[in-house]
């Protein structure tokens, strides 16, 4: 009995260690009507929270077409029940990209991971104002059709 104690308190202890993310991808950034569309890299570097009886929490860095935000996924409000209901039925993080200033904290974009973090899809202000457009990406892909598709799957 005392040694299936033991077991159990050491696989909690090894689950909530966190984990470090870093991968890189090759992705595809397009407008939303299809005017615009180039490859580019994206890049995501940050924290896996593991929670037992909650959504796991991610926090770290996002870098797409050069431009690095802060990402964070947001589970403030989550009782019990739903987060428990998230952690099990939903695969994927759902972050949100965010700045800091004077106080003031403000969502610049979303973006969606999944939860192996080999699948990227989102859309960034900052990529809206440095293009004048409303866009989009997603990586891996290569062109639209692709990302496209990669969205549908991953939301």
């Amino acid at each position: 009995m005392i040694f299936m104690i033991l077991v159990v308190i050491i696989s909690l202890v090894i689950y909530s260690v966190p984990r470090d993310v870093d991968k890189t991808y090759s992705g595809y950034l397009y407008s939303l009507d299809g005017d615009f569309g180039k490859s580019i890299t994206i890049s995501v570097k940050g924290t896996i929270y593991p929670k037992l009886f909650s959504s796991n929490r991610f926090i770290g860095n996002l870098a797409v077409d050069n431009e690095v935000v802060k990402v964070n996924t947001s589970h403030q409000g989550e009782g019990f029940f739903q987060g428990l209901k998230s952690k099990l039925l939903k695969d994927n993080y759902t972050t949100f990209a965010f700045s800091s200033e004077r106080g003031y904290t403000s969502t610049k974009g979303n973006i969606t991971f999944s939860k192996d973090f080999n699948k990227v899809f989102g859309a960034l202000d900052i990529l809206n104002e440095k293009y004048n457009i409303k866009c989009q990406f997603a990586a891996p892909s290569d062109n639209v059709i692709e990302a496209n598709s990669l969205g549908e799957s991953i939301l």
